[in-house]
Order: C-alpha cells, then structure tokens, then sequence
C-alpha cells in the first residue's frame, strides 16, 4: 500500500535525518533506491497528512487508518468489478496486519 507509507510510520523528514535504520526505504541496495524515487515525495506525504487529520476529524482520532480508508475506498468506490477478473489483492507482513486488513474487507463504505 503506497510502498508502505499508508501505514503512517514515515515522515518526510525522516530520510533526510537518518531515522530510517531498517526496511525498503534504508541501505543502497537497488529496491530501496526504487522505493525512495517512486514513493519519496513531499507532496504525497503532504496529501497523506491531510488525509490524515480529515480522518481524524470526521470519524474521530485513530479510528479510521489510512489503510482502513484505501481498502474501503477499494472495495466500495473503485471501479474494479469482481465479473471481470477484477480483485484486491490483501498482504501482509504479520498476522495482526492481516487480521486489520481482512476487517476492512467486511465494513461498510466511508461517507
């Protein structure tokens, strides 16, 4: 989910201050270079952050996530459609995430 930015663990700044010590956006190897130029840009984290605190505001501080918004948004909005092959493809890197992610599959459309 947008290189893992959705989960809210990253900051712009990060980068920049070496807060970053481990996972697809640290080291020189070449997927973090990947990561950093597709994902790493001010004006997403930006759009991220207002996303954010519009969030938080509507629905309350913490109950809806910015995945739990993206795979609602799939699921109820999108214009995939299950009679053409279309599907959301749900991961995870823990069982607790996968849990999360497969609650968002069962609730109702943001509004």
């Amino acid at each position: 989910l947008a290189g893992g930015l959705l989960t809210g663990k990253h900051r712009y700044e990060d980068k920049d201050s070496g807060k970053i010590q481990h996972g697809r956006y640290a080291g020189t190897g070449p997927w973090a270079d990947v990561y950093v130029k597709r994902f790493w840009k001010k004006p997403l984290f930006d759009s991220l952050d207002k996303l954010k605190t519009t969030l938080d505001r509507i629905y309350g501080e913490g109950k809806v996530s910015l995945i739990d918004a993206s795979l609602r948004w799939m699921y109820h909005h999108s214009k995939m459609d299950g009679a053409h092959g279309d599907a959301v493809i749900v991961g995870a890197s823990s069982v607790k995430h996968l849990e999360e992610n497969l609650k968002s599959t069962k609730t109702r459309a943001l509004t």
